[in-house]
């Protein structure tokens, strides 16, 4: 008999006893072990991988595993038969499918075409393409010590007017953002909703120029996950790209000169996120493994050896952390050591300048790296092993846009409101005695006291935030 654990990512480890020529997968089943298999273990599929750690494994090499993967001691489990005491790690299942899972990108001229195609033979079929879901661009006056009229109110008369209906329904989630939204506008804003029966139910609340209601379907297949992006109101069919994700790989890094470079503007190919492109840059910070559950570097728009000129740019750090233990200051000091991390890093040809202030990135790439072939997998792989540094950080998700069709404006409100909700936590730390009905920051104190619990594992140690800033 031998011994064959199975050590689960993310979980405890599962012994069984095995005879000699065992298939692994069975035995793997016998133990409860979820592996996932859709071919049965036919060794079609290549799903069920594991990697062998400790002792050997009778396998056969099939073509769904790479010579760099089988030399790591990747192996499937279904043409791998027991002959010795081993330890195989079995990778989480939500974390297999997302790295071997392909993702369709259905906006390429072919794509579109068939798209368009069938759409204009349903058509001529008499099949009409229509829903309730409208949008519309409304003016208010502002509310004057004459004109006292709750924001509600006010919104609900001009939607009434606007769309002829006779009822308005404005949820929760619309309401509470509603005051802010009408003030940052100007009290013209563009209502987005649902129109039935007389009745307009208001889905959100928004910027003027963002009229656009957008649909999004998703096929979920076995291998591969096909999306479309549509303007729900017009029919339009929107391209989107697909991103491109990298599994961290130890070693790979590009290389780090230790210190800041310069890279003068001679020297340079292009520069990602130049002034009067869009740019961001942020980082977020959560213990939740369902968020962030591995190393990787996700790309979305083309690589740095593809760009021919000025793109704009964000670089976007998701961080997986463990329960900080300490006061509420401490734990806030370990959060502030981990976002510096960003500053002590060094990629060769890759100047980087940051703007905390505005929360943008600027990156002056040389030439002479374009030529060496930097990649972003690498200069991601780079940023990864900074911030694992600190033993307080579990994984690294770092995130970098290229592609101009997405909305840069969004990324750096995101950025803006993550600036905030740090600035907040100074307030609380801190303990600034403040009258909560005129500070400016209450909104985020309230949910940053239910973010410190949600995602730090620490809550309010005697002193009420909300009363304290």
């Amino acid at each position: 008999m031998s011994k064959v654990i199975f050590q689960i990512e993310g979980g405890d480890p599962v012994t069984i006893e095995c005879n000699l020529g065992d298939n692994l997968l069975e035995a793997a089943r016998r133990a409860n072990v979820a592996i996932d298999a859709p071919c049965s273990g036919n060794g079609s599929c290549g799903k069920c991988r594991v990697k062998l750690t400790e002792g050997t494994l009778d396998s056969l090499q099939s073509r769904h595993i790479s010579q760099e993967e089988w030399d790591e001691g990747w192996r499937l489990s279904c043409c791998s038969k027991v002959n010795g005491n081993c330890t195989v790690l079995v990778p989480d299942i939500a974390s297999a499918y997302q790295s071997r899972m392909k993702t369709a990108d259905l906006s390429s001229p072919k794509e579109i075409a068939i798209f368009k195609s069938t759409e204009a033979n349903l058509r001529a079929s008499g099949i009409q393409f229509t829903n309730n879901f409208r949008s519309a661009v409304i003016s208010m006056t502002e509310p004057s010590l004459d004109d006292t009229m709750p924001d509600i109110e006010r919104l609900t008369w001009a939607v009434e007017e606007a769309l002829g209906v006779q009822k308005v329904e404005v949820p929760f989630c619309v309401m509470v953002k509603l005051a802010a939204t009408l003030r940052e506008f100007g009290w013209r804003v563009c209502v987005k909703g649902e129109l039935a029966g007389g009745t307009f139910r208001c889905m959100e609340v928004c910027d003027p120029e963002d009229t656009r209601i957008v649909g999004c379907a998703i096929d979920i297949g076995t291998t591969t996950v096909a999306m479309v992006l549509t303007d729900l109101v017009s029919g339009e069919l929107l391209a989107k790209g697909s991103p491109k994700v990298w599994p961290y790989k130890a070693g790979k890094a590009w290389p780090d000169l230790g210190s800041a470079e310069l890279v003068l503007q001679s020297d340079a190919a292009y520069e990602l996120g130049a002034l009067g492109l869009g740019s961001a840059n942020y980082i977020c910070t959560t213990t939740s493994s369902e968020l962030v559950n591995r190393d990787e570097v996700v790309l979305y728009g083309p690589d740095l050896k593809a760009i021919k000129k000025d793109v704009p740019f964000a670089r976007i750090v998701l961080l997986r952390v463990g329960v900080l233990d300490g006061e509420d200051e401490e734990v806030y000091r370990a959060l502030k050591d981990i976002e510096f991390c960003k500053y002590h890093v060094y990629p060769e040809g890759y100047m980087v300048r940051m703007s905390p202030e505005s929360h943008r990135e600027q990156v002056r790439v040389s030439k002479k790296a374009i030529k060496r072939g930097i990649n972003f997998e690498q200069v991601g792989y780079r940023y990864i092993e900074a911030y694992k540094k600190d033993a307080n950080v579990l994984n690294v998700k770092v995130i970098f846009v290229t592609d101009p069709s997405l909305d840069f404006k969004a990324m750096l409100e995101n950025a803006k409101k993550a600036d905030a909700i740090t600035n907040t936590l100074t307030h609380i730390m801190e303990g600034l005695p403040t009258d909560c009905t005129v500070c400016q920051l209450k909104d985020i104190c309230d949910e940053v006291e239910g973010m410190k619990e949600l995602h730090f594992g620490v809550g309010d140690k005697g002193t009420n935030a909300k009363d304290h800033h």
